[in-house]
């Protein structure tokens, strides 16, 4: 009888052994040394608050929220809304992949079909221009065709319909289908296709068939609900510090390209999707063909609302006060969500760091140092010295004007006097102009994505502007002076 129990205990510990080895990574298996990692990393890098949800096969292994979500100190969860930016491209082409899996779209047909009225500026290309182009970012629609209205909180009923009509005015970058530029447009394009292929709003759309299905229960597709559930501030970066950011614009026709409201943990879902072809808690989402289309890149690494590179899938994801990142390991089944609330354009690579760390540590690597922000760098002390340089000669050129203006013996002739101040005002009015010819996106899109950069910009601008007419105003009072 004894050996028979002994025999029993020793069965059922071989057995319960074996199945803890089949179980995939837990929460508790890697979260003392995450939570360590992500304490450090938000305090280290100013960064306000901070979510991150971690997918292994068809479950999530790790969700936690860090910092504050406003001014108020109210904790981030893994619940808390926050703006994605342009990591909404996946769920976006997803929605299009539902309507190919149900016979209503075809990738490879012509946008024209859907949109009869659709044209660039030359309309013969743009007719060749299919939905898989759009996709692939790879229709030849120029980046900038939709920037200037992302300063634009535009909520009427045809916004997105709209900013897709005002294409007609840009010129095609290339053929379609011959080379690669992401372009915010290709994806609103395509938003309005799944609206009038629906015969339903694009918003009601993704809620009714992305966002239920996934159990994204926390998700929105419009700011002010969010604001009714939570939705934390936003913060940018001002020379290293966030400052929180209010009333930032929420563009209604750039929703489909970047302004999705979601959590780490509702993503999360959709990663799980993504690593089990299409299916989430035993609802199919899209079809595994669908979900392999997806993931295959076209001329470049880029495939559909994914970029894939060193075998991994992953989006990046920035509005002017958030950010976002997801990442997919298809060989390890291991999906990371990474969102922020604080961004700066030229400022953002320790944020954007993150996801591709939490990746390594989960396959029990070593966290890399993130990069430093050498565009922001080296555009800031430029900037500084540039000012500089302008305050040194506005001194300069003041003492100089003092004692010509009280000495009429010690002024130069005309012609040094025309040197003297025409050659100046041209070198400054030069640099102006080299300034702002460096900055190639539209002035309000600028000082949203980099706020202090331009502060500094305008600061500069303003003194090289005045200063070269007030001291031709002040040199010709004292060359007409008896």
């Amino acid at each position: 009888m004894r050996k028979r129990s002994v025999g029993i205990v020793f069965l059922f510990v071989t057995i319960t052994l074996l199945f803890a080895l089949q179980l995939p990574v837990s929460a508790e298996t890697d979260s003392s040394a995450l939570d360590t990692y992500l304490e450090k990393y938000i305090r280290e890098n100013n960064i306000p608050g901070l979510q991150v949800a971690v997918v292994e096969n068809d479950h999530i292994v790790y969700a936690r929220g860090f910092g504050i979500a406003d001014a108020s100190g109210r904790k981030v969860t893994p619940q808390t809304p926050f703006i994605l930016g342009s990591t909404s491209k996946s769920f976006t082409a997803l929605a299009v992949m539902q309507l190919v899996d149900a016979g209503r779209v075809n990738l490879d047909a012509p946008v024209v079909q859907y949109l009869p009225w659709f044209k660039l500026a030359d309309e013969k290309i743009s007719a060749a221009i299919t939905v898989r182009h759009l996709l692939n970012h790879t229709s030849g629609i120029p980046r900038h065709a939709s920037e200037d209205s992302l300063s634009v909180s535009d909520n009427s009923s045809d916004a997105l319909e709209r900013q897709v009509r005002s294409l007609s005015q840009f010129a095609p970058t290339h053929r379609p289908g011959t080379a690669y530029a992401y372009a915010n447009a290709n994806y609103q394009t395509v938003g309005l296709i799944v609206q009038v292929v629906s015969g339903e709003s694009f918003e009601s759309y993704v809620h009714r068939h992305i966002f239920a299905p996934l159990a994204m229960q926390n998700s929105f597709m419009s700011k002010v609900e969010a604001e009714k559930q939570g939705l934390a501030a936003g913060y940018r970066y001002w020379f290293g510090l966030p400052i929180l950011a209010d009333d930032m614009p929420y563009p209604r026709q750039h929703i489909p390209s970047g302004f999705y409201i979601s959590t780490a943990e509702d993503v999360a879902h959709a990663l799980i999707a993504h690593l089990n072809d299409g299916i989430y808690n035993g609802k199919s989402i899209v079809s595994p063909q669908g979900m392999v289309e997806l993931h295959r890149p076209a001329l470049s690494n880029y495939a559909m609302g994914w970029a894939l590179r060193n075998g991994l899938l992953s989006h990046n994801g920035s509005v002017p006060e958030f950010g976002s990142q997801i990442l997919i390991d298809p060989q390890r089944h291991l999906g990371v969500v990474v969102l922020f609330n604080v961004n700066n354009d030229m400022a953002s690579e320790k944020l954007y760091a993150l996801a591709p760390n939490i990746h390594r540590l989960m396959n029990g690597g070593e966290s890399i140092s993130p990069p430093p922000d050498s565009a922001f760098i080296i555009n800031l002390f430029l900037l500084i010295g540039l000012l500089v340089v302008e305050v040194i000669w506005i001194i300069t050129s003041v003492r100089q004007l003092r004692v010509w203006w009280g000495n009429a013996s010690r002024r130069p002739s005309a012609v040094r006097s025309a040197l003297f101040f025409g050659v100046s005002v041209i070198v400054e009015w030069i640099l102006v102009a080299v300034l702002w010819s460096q900055v190639n996106v539209p002035f309000a899109n600028a000082w949203l994505f980099q706020p202090d950069l331009m502060l500094l910009a305008l600061i500069l601008g303003f003194l090289l502007i005045a200063w070269s007419i007030g001291r031709t105003m002040l040199g010709v009072g004292w060359t007409t002076k008896k």
